[in-house]
Order: structure tokens, then sequence, then C-alpha cells
């Protein structure tokens, strides 16, 4: 359920109340911001005053000063204050014009997972010592999904469906697979796509489409391993990288893959540049692919 929420995204919109200017002058207790069409000062507490610290917020400096989180942000250095003598690769910006207060349109892009995250009280003191979500609660997501449904009525939100891909989609037992179709069937959803080399497909949803794919070709595989090995920077000899398609042929195109980067990894070792045939055989007679060992036991 946590992926089919990560899949699906939201684009908020928020209108917030800022104070943009130039900083004109600036000690612990206050603070002077100017437009080229008003000047006022301003009172500044310890939490501002060390976002400024933290900022290296200096007289000159256009900032943007968000009210409701009481963040402070440095856009740039005012043009007036530049020098021939500036160095540096600061953003230099004209000094605001018109009103010192203003409201911003801001959009936000969040997926569903988190939104669930942040309201989901039960495991808001695991999330801050050690990163982990846990399980979410079906009553957070109903409460998270009736706060979504409002700021889409109200023209705040938009939903941005995802992809959702799953592997191996034949190892999914009866009950992911009606959970899928629910999720499907709530409109919201992103779009699921599994994939399977398995010829059986009676459990799954009628309205699954199913698109059938043919076994790619020899000269298919060759350019798609040269293209990739290239790109890493990995040299084969022309033996070798006609025995690892073979290889990808009889096993798998992963285990090849796989074996390959070992590979490079036992010619780094002996000072070897390029992949030969007795560097791969050598990596199979050590590393077996998963489903040679399955057969064996």
């Amino acid at each position: 359920m946590q992926n089919l929420r990560k899949s699906i995204g939201l684009n908020i919109k928020d209108n917030i109340k800022i104070i943009e200017g130039e900083v004109v002058s600036l000690n612990n207790e206050k603070l002077t911001l100017k437009t080229l069409d008003m000047e006022s000062i301003f009172d500044i507490g310890e939490q501002m005053l060390l976002q400024i610290q933290k900022e290296r917020i200096t007289v000159g400096d256009i900032i943007r000063i968000v009210k409701e989180r009481g963040n402070i942000i440095k856009i740039g250095i005012s043009s007036s204050r530049k020098t021939q003598d500036f160095l540096g690769d600061a953003n230099v910006v004209n000094c605001p014009e018109g009103e010192m207060f203003k409201n911003l349109e801001e959009n936000q892009k969040i997926s569903m997972h988190d939104i669930d995250v942040i309201n989901d009280k039960l495991y808001s003191v695991i999330r801050l010592y050690n990163g982990e979500t846990g399980e979410i609660s079906s009553d957070t997501r109903e409460e998270v999904d009736e706060i979504v449904r409002k700021w889409i009525m109200e023209e705040k939100a938009k939903i941005q469906r995802g992809v959702l891909c799953i592997e191996e989609a034949h190892m999914l037992d009866d009950e992911c697979l009606n959970l899928l179709v629910q999720s499907i069937e709530f409109g919201k959803s992103p779009l699921v796509i599994l994939t399977t080399n398995s010829e059986d497909i009676k459990n799954y949803p009628k309205s699954t489409l199913v698109v059938s794919t043919k076994e790619i070709q020899k000269e298919d595989l060759k350019s798609i391993f040269f293209e990739k090995f290239k790109l890493e920077e990995i040299q084969l000899e022309e033996s070798a990288l006609e025995f690892i398609i073979d290889v990808s042929i009889k096993k798998n195109i992963s285990y090849a893959i796989n074996i390959i980067h070992l590979s490079k990894i036992f010619c780094n070792i002996k000072n070897s540049e390029i992949i030969k045939v007795e560097d791969i055989k050598r990596m199979m007679n050590i590393f077996y692919n998963f489903q040679d060992i399955t057969e064996l036991y």
C-alpha cells in the first residue's frame, strides 16, 4: 500500500505572505529593509537572528521572509552594492519595486505517502529518531484522503498519477491482487504495470490488459550489452562479449551483468583492463545463478 501511495503525487498550490526587500541595516535587535518605493524597520528575535547568521546575510543582500513559517531566504546581492572588486558566484538581483509585503503563490509536489507520514501520530517518535515510517494506520489514510478530497474541491491541489511497476507479479497472492484491484477502483491510483515470465494469468484481475512480449534476439542483446558496457567504461574482448551474451540467453540478463561487474573487479585486482573469457568463467565457478541453486536442492 505504501508503494501505491508513493506513486500518487499531489501538486499543491498555496498562497503565502512574504516580506521582500534589500537589507539597509542590521544589528542584534532590528532589521531595516527597503524597496524602491518604501522602507521599514523590523524587530528580530533570537530564532530569526540565528537564521540570519546561518544564511550569512549582510547589508546589501536581497532577502525574503516567509511570515507563516518564520523562514528567511537569501535571494542574492543587490546590483547597487556590486563593485568591480566583487568576486564569487552569488546571484546579483535588482532591488524589489513596490510594496514590501506581498502574496506569493507557491507550488509544492508531494506524494500521498508523504502526507500519510506527516499526519500519522503513532510513528512520529520513530520517524524522529531513525527515519522509519512503520505501517501507516488505515484511519490515518482515510483522514488524509478526506483532506486531499477537500483540497481538490477547493482547487488547492491536483492529483498527478504516477507509475508503479511490480516485477515477478506471479509471486503476488490473492490478497495482494485484491488490494491492487480495490486501489485501482478508487480512481486515484497510479498506473500499475505487472511484469512476469509466467504464462499463468488466471488469477489476475479481469480489468488487466495483457501485453505479450517477444523473446529478445541475440543481435539486440549484443547492442544492449555493448552500449551498457561502453557507458560503464568496461572493456571486453570480442570473444568475451559473445560468451556473456550466450550466458544471458541460457541463464538471464541480470546474472550476466552481475558476472561482468564481478569480472571487472577481479581484473582490477590483477591489474588488467580487458575482461577475457577465462575471467568470466572463473567468476561463474564461484557465483552461481539463483535458479541453478534451487534446481540442485
